[in-house]
């Protein structure tokens, strides 16, 4: 069976689809790495140590302005071999931005469905992130994620006012989820900077929010009889 994501109209976009999209955003990721189209004259990030946003050489508000098609590098600082502005770092972020979009939406809909005992999300879910993720980065992704709750929230009220229904596909929510990131990253982005670059705090804050995933829908499930 064809995996598919449910737009706006319930109309279903194929697998295949994304899959091409996904491959177009790699093939971007290579052609216009970070900081692409602007050239760093000096390391954006501080050295190991130092803070990420009280850094001088790591100003938020000049390179909102120049950080290039992707917001982010895929890691900070980059390694030798993976040098700013060249493709193998830019080929770097589009595919960690793919996995880590995909194995984000399997991971949820694994924990909820164990917790609620039945099928959360589809995987078209984690196939429409895929593709995001090849053309934003992976940071961007893991934003809209959370994002992408608040139109959640109204899209499931409204049907449940108009047609007394809670079931609602995660997929427009998610696309909405994406393109509010995407528009507003230069606001979203710099308060969370110095966590998506401090791999510690990041690990342990992908433990807690597995944990918690795994309690609250198994709550909801007891709630529901």
């Amino acid at each position: 069976m064809i995996a598919a994501v449910c737009d706006l109209d319930g109309r279903e976009i194929p697998l295949s689809l994304t899959l091409t999209g996904t491959f177009i955003g790699l093939v971007g990721s290579m052609l216009i790495p970070w900081p692409w189209p602007w050239r760093l004259d000096e390391n954006p990030f501080p050295q190991r140590g130092q803070g990420f946003v009280a850094g001088r050489e790591w100003q938020i508000e000049e390179l909102g302005l120049k950080s290039g098609a992707y917001p982010w590098p895929v890691w900070g600082p980059l390694p030798e071999w993976l040098p700013a502005g060249d493709w193998t770092s830019g080929l770097a972020t589009g595919l960690a931005g793919m996995l880590v979009g995909t194995l984000m939406m399997r991971g949820v809909a694994f924990l909820f469905s164990r917790g609620l005992g039945r099928e959360a999300l589809g995987l078209g879910d984690a196939d429409l992130m895929m593709m995001a993720g090849a053309f934003l980065g992976w940071q961007p992704v893991v934003v809209a994620f959370f994002v992408s709750v608040v139109p959640a929230l109204f899209f499931g009220i409204v049907q449940l006012v108009i047609k007394r229904d809670n079931e609602l596909p995660f997929g427009p929510s998610l696309a909405v989820g994406v393109l509010i990131t995407m528009l507003w990253w230069n606001w979203l982005g710099p308060p969370l900077q110095s966590l998506f670059f401090w791999g510690g705090m990041l690990a342990a804050l992908v433990v807690l929010a597995a944990v918690f995933m795994l309690l609250s829908s198994y709550v909801i499930r007891v709630s529901r009889g």
